[in-house]
């Protein structure tokens, strides 16, 4: 959902630019990676702040916080146009609440007849017992 659907440039300001982003993100994307493919489970927040940690970034909270306001990548919402008519479900390591916040905020969230995210189960992209919920 993170930058596939909503834009994460909005958060510049408060990590310092677009290669300090993208190194957090990596490192964020990496933390859950790698306590799923090991058996554990890491949630976004935890995983944001340790990518920040890493990075000696001082302003974790602001950036936890600006999750929730992410505006959607201009081609979004003309692409989910297209698809009306389809069931669409969006899927996130995000937990649940920062999800439907962010689409909302994005005004995207009416889009999709389901919001999910790998919080609810306790388990992140890749494990496939994120995908196998279909309630």
């Amino acid at each position: 959902m993170n930058e596939t659907l909503l834009d994460t440039r909005a958060l510049d300001p408060a990590l310092g630019g677009p290669d300090v982003r993208s190194a957090w993100f990596a490192l964020m994307v990496q933390n859950t990676f790698v306590a799923a493919l090991t058996g554990g489970y890491m949630d976004y927040p935890t995983a944001q702040r340790a990518a920040a940690q890493t990075l000696g970034l001082d302003r974790p909270d602001e950036v936890s916080a600006q999750m929730r306001r992410l505006p959607a990548h201009s081609d979004v919402v003309p692409a989910l146009g297209l698809l009306a008519g389809f069931a669409l479900v969006a899927l996130t390591n995000s937990p649940l609440d920062v999800a439907t916040e962010g689409l909302e905020f994005a005004g995207i969230a009416g889009k999709f007849d389901a919001i999910l995210s790998a919080d609810q189960v306790r388990a992140s992209f890749p494990i496939t017992r994120t995908l196998a919920r279909t309630d």
